[in-house]
């Protein structure tokens, strides 16, 4: 039986702030096309974003039932999904106007509060100084760990990347077995990096 199954359940529990997607808006189809770079293709989610993912992972169900865009290779074990939350809905519970995080953008908030919803599900183990950087002209912060999730022996490597979009604040998050961190971590790179909106 493949090791995902247990790990995605607990991503449902641990990584939403809120829901306010709409199941139907969920099912758009995502459209694939070959692009320059060797090796990935460039997928097209509904009239809203772009993202470059291996050629060798597939279009998914199941991994989390707020994602819009859920890709993976069970033979490989790696995983990508990406969840948008409305900024609207987001800015009035994230950005204090006074007090000591009164100076912090909003990226930077909504990657605490999703650190710590992940720590509620994933006995975080070893994590990286958030990179604060720039994906397409957009506000964005990028964080590496793994943690142990309760029912699977090994330990899951996460590289999540929040970026903050006209109208939307996006998690792309890949994950595989810790042990196959190197062998894919160029790769969750590149897929966080090649994020764009649709114009």
């Amino acid at each position: 039986m493949k090791k995902y199954v247990a790990f995605c359940y607990l991503l449902t529990m641990g990584l939403i702030v809120t829901s306010c997607v709409d199941s139907n808006k969920k099912a758009k189809d995502a459209t694939n096309n070959q692009t320059a770079e060797n090796g990935f293709k460039e997928v097209k989610v509904g009239n809203e974003y772009f993202l470059s993912l291996p050629d060798f992972m597939e279009n998914a169900r199941g991994l989390n039932n707020q994602a819009s865009l859920q890709y993976q290779n069970t033979d490989k074990e790696i995983y990508t999904i990406v969840i948008g939350e409305p900024k609207a809905r987001l800015e009035p519970l994230l950005k204090p106007t006074k007090g000591k995080h009164a100076d912090k953008s909003l990226i930077s908030m909504y990657t605490e509060i999703q650190m710590r919803l992940l720590s509620e599900a994933v006995d975080i183990k070893t994590k990286s100084t958030s990179v604060p950087l720039k994906i397409d002209g957009m506000e964005a912060e990028m964080v590496e760990l793994t943690g142990a999730v309760p029912g699977i022996e090994e330990d899951i490597f996460y590289l999540l990347t929040l970026i903050e979009g006209k109208a939307k604040i996006y998690m792309v998050m890949s994950y595989t077995l810790s042990s196959e961190k190197e062998n894919h971590v160029a790769a969750f790179k590149h897929i966080a990096n090649s994020f764009k909106l649709v114009e």
